[in-house]
């Protein structure tokens, strides 16, 4: 079961055109990814930064790069080339949306403030509670987070 997310989020589909349907809207990526109305993903803040500081850095509309139908603002050149260079290893898992729900299959929004490293892998909750959680079982929810991505992709009509 999906969530509405007829909020300030975009859903990328396969296409060749643009479709505006409520507040959702399509463009010809193909990729399931939990960005604004501008495509922006994680509200902006720099994915390497948290890395490579640790910590949640806003990057600046100036200094980005486009992945998989999102586009990533940094800090720095730096870390945008670090982030051309590799971006599986810095996107947010499932799109940017909550791990947690997606363990279950569901699709929700989430936020960077509750991010967290597993497995090498970046993952955002909806709230601290999701975070806290997640965190009951981060390896086991990771997995079962991967077998359910595809499945909710596919049934959005998308590629995860």
């Amino acid at each position: 079961m999906l969530h509405d997310v007829r909020s300030a989020m975009k859903v990328t589909v396969v296409g060749t055109c643009a479709a505006l349907l409520g507040g959702c809207v399509a463009l010809a990526t193909g990729y399931l990814v939990n960005v604004n109305d501008v495509d922006v993903i994680l509200e902006g803040h720099d994915v390497v930064a948290l890395r490579t500081h640790g910590k949640v850095l806003v990057g600046a509309a100036e200094i980005r790069s486009r992945y998989n139908g999102a586009t990533y603002y940094f800090t720095s050149e730096a870390n945008r080339r670090l982030f051309d260079e590799a971006p599986e290893k810095y996107a947010p898992q499932f799109g940017a949306y909550c791990s947690m729900a997606m363990t279950k299959g569901m699709l929700e929004p989430a936020v960077v403030d509750t991010w967290s490293i597993v497995d090498g892998r970046l993952v955002v909750q909806r709230n601290e509670k999701a975070k806290m959680m997640w965190f009951e079982d981060p390896h086991r929810h990771l997995e079962q987070a991967d077998a359910n991505w595809p499945k909710v992709a596919v049934k959005a009509g998308k590629r995860g």
